[in-house]
């Protein structure tokens, strides 16, 4: 089933080829550079939502941050994070890599 967009977390203009732009950009970036990506998206729109967004550049924000922790979470603990860490959320590429390097179950 393909997800309908979403202006936040699915908007068209990111989701019209085969895998989203999100998944294209960390597959360029190093881990390090990924990291500061999102952190750097996290502080643009923190600091334009009163002049431009509102809301939505709050909710962004929080995209971000979400990505952000899960993939500090993966890095520190592999296993699966409880903060929204599901490949729909930190994308297929991310999410392939952290279930290859998870603890198992015991």
């Amino acid at each position: 089933m393909v997800k309908p967009f979403d202006p936040v977390s699915r908007p068209q203009h990111y989701t019209s080829a085969s895998i989203e732009c999100i998944e294209a950009i960390a597959a360029q970036l190093s881990p390090d550079e990924y990291r500061g990506f999102l952190k750097g998206n996290v502080c643009k729109y923190l600091w334009r939502e009163k002049q431009k967004g509102g809301l939505q550049s709050l909710k962004k924000a929080e995209w971000y941050l979400d990505r952000l922790i899960a993939f500090e979470e993966a890095l520190v603990t592999p296993v699966e994070s409880p903060v929204r860490m599901d490949q729909e959320t930190i994308g297929t590429s991310f999410y392939e890599k952290a279930k290859q390097t998870a603890i198992p179950d015991a």
